[in-house]
């Protein structure tokens, strides 16, 4: 700045210099190149000056040549103290360049004093804030351990707990199948039948039960309110009513003895009706199969045996799966299984209210219908067809079983259990599309089917 307030090119060509060498000491080789650039330009400015200054002198001393001969010597004494005086001004700036580095060394070397200090004091506080984090960890640590102590104790009670229950549960499984028939009645009393039992938990709302009272066959599948354990109480009172029911009648009708465990079901669960109570009960499909066979003679001499169906329902129908086709009824709602196979399947509709406290306190009303030797009666829960499953995600449906069950009528009771098996457990095993894994049985499952 002062040799460019007076004009100095030989103080600006010392200060471009000073500053070309001191950026590049900085890193800052780009102003450096800047500045030494400005160097060669005042240099070469300097050069020329100088140069025109001496072929100056050149020519005046040549044209005075003679007149300067007196003052040669002065001349002489004139130009040592010229050149003198250069060397001092260049001790001069080599003193003030020398004076810059080292004033530009020192505030390079403060800068990173500085910038150490602070890496250390910001050391400093790491170092106590790891301290404080460790404290802070081992403090949690400390916490975990005991919570994990904790937990596993109540682990290990919650394991005694559910292993007491889970006892219970069997135990009470083994009343409930004692409390069912057994196989060995079963085939006794039904002779060629199915049972498809799957109950969502160890104990089941579903129940099944058979007997007979004289020439009557009676059977009856219920699906009661709820499923496991509470379920299960619910069916053992439902059997339990109707082994005392049907002990106490000659001639058995299904809708006096769906009618009379109504009955027995609200004043045992001391049902009033209030608003809000808790409406227990059960559905089920009642059938009394006459066995003494009506004969009826055709038009070609021949004697055919017809049989008489009474059924009673609280929701549940009664399917039957015929090979001859009949009239259809108000009662009857026939639906063909195909071309391949002839079999008509006729619903008999139930009554639309269950067993137990309702709204709907109707009588129960007697459905009947004629069946032929061969033919198939139906009985089931809605645990079957409400199944979520298939590829997506939807209820088998009441439609689809029906029609199921029209299409393996023809076989032999045995196979048709297995297909009805098969086909319900295909159906659960699609992947579910919000668990990813494949759908859990959602209800209790009954299928019974009885051949005449």
């Amino acid at each position: 700045e002062i040799s460019n307030a007076i004009n100095n090119l030989q103080y600006r060509k010392i200060a471009l210099e000073g500053l070309s060498w001191a950026c590049a000491g900085q890193g800052r080789f780009k102003e450096a190149y800047n500045y030494y650039v400005q160097f060669k330009n005042v240099n070469d400015s300097i050069y020329n000056i100088e140069k025109n200054k001496q072929i100056t002198l050149a020519e005046a001393q040549y044209q005075n040549e003679k007149k300067q001969l007196l003052i040669k010597n002065q001349e002489s004494e004139l130009a040592m103290q010229s050149e003198k005086m250069k060397k001092q001004k260049i001790l001069i700036y080599s003193f003030i360049v020398g004076i810059l580095v080292i004033l530009i060394f020192s505030i390079l070397l403060y800068r990173q004093f500085r910038q150490k200090k602070m890496a250390n004091i910001m050391l400093e506080r790491k170092n106590h804030m790891i301290q404080l984090q460790n404290k802070e960890i081992s403090a949690q640590k400390d916490e975990i351990q005991s919570q994990r102590d904790l937990v596993t104790q109540q682990k290990n009670q919650i394991e005694i707990i559910h292993k007491e229950l889970t006892d219970s549960i069997h135990y009470a499984c083994r009343i409930q199948q004692a409390v069912l028939p057994e196989d060995v009645l079963l085939q006794e009393i039904l002779a060629s039948h199915f049972i498809l039992f799957k109950p969502r938990d160890v104990v089941s709302g579903d129940f099944y039960w058979c007997t007979i009272l004289k020439n009557y066959l009676i059977f009856a599948v219920a699906d009661c309110t709820g499923h496991g354990v509470p379920g299960a109480f619910m069916s053992m009172i439902g059997v339990t009513f109707l082994n005392e029911i049907v002990s106490k009648i000659d001639i058995p009708d299904p809708a006096f003895i769906l009618n009379a465990l109504r009955q027995n079901i609200i004043r045992a669960l001391h049902q009033q009706g209030t608003v809000g109570e808790q409406k227990d009960g059960m559905d089920i499909a009642l059938v009394i199969l006459d066995l003494v066979p009506e004969p009826i003679w055709i038009e070609n001499g021949e004697c055919k045996e017809i049989f008489h169906v009474k059924f009673a329902g609280a929701n549940n129908p009664l399917v039957i799966v015929k090979k001859a086709t009949l009239p259809v009824s108000q009662e009857t709602n026939p639906a063909i299984a195909g071309e391949n196979n002839p079999c008509q399947m006729i619903e008999i509709a139930a009554n639309s209210m269950p067993i137990g406290i309702y709204d709907k306190m109707d009588e129960f009303v007697n459905r009947e219908i004629q069946i032929n030797k061969g033919d198939m009666l139906y009985v089931f829960s809605d645990g079957f067809s409400d199944q979520f499953g298939g590829p997506k995600g939807k209820k088998f449906m009441s439609k689809k079983l029906k029609g199921l069950l029209v299409s393996i009528a023809p076989k032999p009771v045995d196979e048709q259990k297995e297909i009805l098996d098969k086909t319900i457990e295909e159906w659960k095993a699609h992947i579910n599309s919000y668990t990813h894994e494949p759908f859990e049985q959602t209800d209790d499952i009954t299928v019974m089917g009885v051949r005449l």
